[in-house]
């Protein structure tokens, strides 16, 4: 998985897609199916991408699925605000992925858009309204902790991610 994801940061597309969907057999898990999805419509393939949604609503049925997952896929589709409004919905239930929001560069290309802008503020205002405590773990990343929220939220951030502070 880790290296479709890769392929994804580099453009590779078609790489990315070879890869995710060896991750995808038996059971990929939503995050997965998301990033999947995202890559098919990066490559054009708008027919496969919006089988990768027709999975994940699916699976919604049977169990949770983070907003995320579906948000990724409307991101590579190029629907902006479908895509937003999913990645509010996420912040709205404190879903952890909303704090690779700042740092995670697929969303480079929304970076100028007032609601996104709008959203990664807002999850900077949470975090800095509980107390983060900061664990280092193995392979030079580094576990996020924060508490104080509704839900405590735990997150490991690789030091390797362009030296960002995860969320300031």
């Amino acid at each position: 998985v880790l290296l479709g994801l890769s392929f994804l940061k580099k453009g590779d597309a078609a790489g990315a897609i070879a890869e995710l969907q060896k991750a995808k057999a038996p059971n990929p898990g939503a995050w997965y199916q998301g990033y999947l999805g995202y890559a098919y419509a990066l490559s054009g393939d708008r027919a496969e991408a919006e089988q990768a949604l027709s999975e994940l609503e699916d699976l919604a049925k049977q169990q949770y699925v983070s907003p995320t997952a579906f948000a990724t896929i409307y991101l590579g589709l190029g629907e902006t605000q479908k895509c937003l409004d999913l990645l509010e919905k996420s912040y709205e239930q404190q879903d952890s992925a909303c704090w690779y929001l700042k740092i995670d560069l697929i969303y480079d290309n929304m970076r100028s858009e007032p609601r996104f802008q709008a959203l990664v503020l807002s999850c900077s205002v949470l975090v800095s309204a509980g107390r983060a405590t900061r664990f280092p773990v193995a392979g030079g990343c580094t576990r996020y902790k924060w508490t104080q929220l509704t839900r405590p939220i735990s997150v490991i951030i690789p030091s390797s991610v362009c030296g960002r502070t995860p969320i300031t």
